[in-house]
């Protein structure tokens, strides 16, 4: 290839780039000439469906009567049969929409045609699409709604975006089935070795000598640990697998930070670290899952009694603040770099850390897992020889 072959080459992206902003343009030109005029909309409809039919994104254009007025090539395919002009009312008796469970339909204020109109802004959902014309599952579709305002500022009407995504959901319910039925044989796993282990301890007990014994304690202890988190993480993928709030309850922040503790006080004793309790009074509960929350305080409370010397404190302190709880555990362990406290919760760096005063394997990538899942931010501050402290942050509901 030339140099001057690799040039052109080289600008092929930013030409790219150029021709969709220009056809953005063109597009919102057109709609807001079609919404505006009271003349000759059938000819800019046409002009405009000349550029529409090449994208693959359904494109529907509504007036502001919620009068179905334009929709191009993808969206008569995407709807399986021809749409002409017709009225939002006469959408909603040919087509059932459902919200992402793919049982519970979607209300008409729920329609995010209806936000963007009302509210002025853009709104987002991803829903099932059933009716006649579609296949017997229907079609999954991910749709953006935009109000069209002229530069006057009164509302002329709304576009509705809609790409096919039912291919991309498939495959994330077929990955979380699959993670399911792993998780599953793991828990059942670690709870036989559990059971093998305590039947050993019991029954052959006088037949084992002291190191022999310690070393089935930790096993053990060991095999409890991970069939909690087994269990913890079928429950949360049950929960995102139906998505429905079945697996959670009402959360008790303070009972379960206390319990944590007392599962970690005899390490902590151990090791002649002291762990201090400091919490807001009337702290809120929060809707989640209740063993998620176990495994999360019990991991962080964990991790930093192991890393704090003897003779240190570790404080754990819960506080409520503008609808939102915090709750921070902090050591006085050697601490470690930000670059190094950056690479706690990336699972593409689990095991690699040289680190061994807190855990970065499964442990700390799990509670990222968890918090996320439950709508919170778990962060990690850190400084070499001042000690680390982990942060989660989480909405309340009371």
């Amino acid at each position: 290839m030339t140099g001057s072959e690799l040039k052109k080459s080289a600008n092929i992206p930013e030409q790219l780039r150029s021709a969709h902003q220009k056809l953005e343009e063109l597009t919102n030109r057109y709609i807001l000439e079609i919404l505006s005029s009271k003349e000759s909309s059938e000819e800019y409809a046409k002009k405009l469906l000349t550029v529409l039919n090449c994208l693959g994104e359904g494109l529907l254009v509504f007036d502001k009567d919620m009068s179905l007025i334009l929709a191009n090539m993808a969206a008569s395919k995407l709807a399986g049969a021809g749409m002409g002009k017709c009225s939002r009312d006469d959408l909603r008796a040919t087509y059932q929409a459902f919200k992402r469970d793919g049982i519970t339909s979607l209300g008409v204020e729920e329609e995010p045609l209806v936000i963007a109109m009302k509210e002025r802004r853009t709104a987002k959902a991803e829903l099932l699409i059933k009716s006649q014309t579609l296949p017997p599952d229907g079609l999954w579709v991910r749709v953006t709604a935009a109000p069209v305002i002229d530069s006057s500022g009164n509302l002329l009407g709304g576009v509705s975006v809609f790409q096919d995504i039912s291919e991309q959901v498939a495959l994330v319910r077929q990955r979380d089935a699959l993670l399911s039925l792993i998780t599953h044989d793991l828990k059942n796993h670690f709870a036989a070795e559990y059971s093998l282990v305590e039947y050993l301890l019991s029954a052959c007990s006088e037949q084992l000598d002291s190191e022999a014994i310690e070393l089935l304690k930790e096993l053990q202890k060991s095999s409890r640990h991970y069939t909690d988190v087994g269990r913890t993480m079928l429950e949360v993928f049950r929960a995102e697998l139906n998505d429905s709030k079945t697996s959670r309850a009402d959360v008790d922040l303070e009972q379960t930070l206390r319990a944590s503790l007392q599962l970690n006080s005899m390490i902590a004793s151990s090791k002649n670290v002291k762990i201090d309790l400091v919490i807001d009074k009337h702290l809120p509960h929060i809707t989640g899952i209740p063993s998620a929350w176990r495994q999360i305080f019990h991991n962080l409370i964990q991790n930093a009694v192991e890393a704090s010397p003897p003779g240190q404190a570790v404080c754990v302190k819960a506080t409520n603040s503008k609808g939102a709880v915090r709750i921070c555990v902090e050591d006085k362990g050697c601490g470690m770099s930000k670059e190094e406290a950056k690479k706690f919760f990336d699972r593409t760096d689990i095991g690699n850390s040289t680190k061994s005063a807190h855990s970065t394997g499964v442990g700390l990538y799990l509670c990222r897992f968890l918090v996320e899942a439950h709508g919170g931010k778990i962060s990690c501050k850190s400084e070499p020889n001042r000690g680390t402290t982990f942060s989660i942050d989480l909405p309340c509901t009371t």
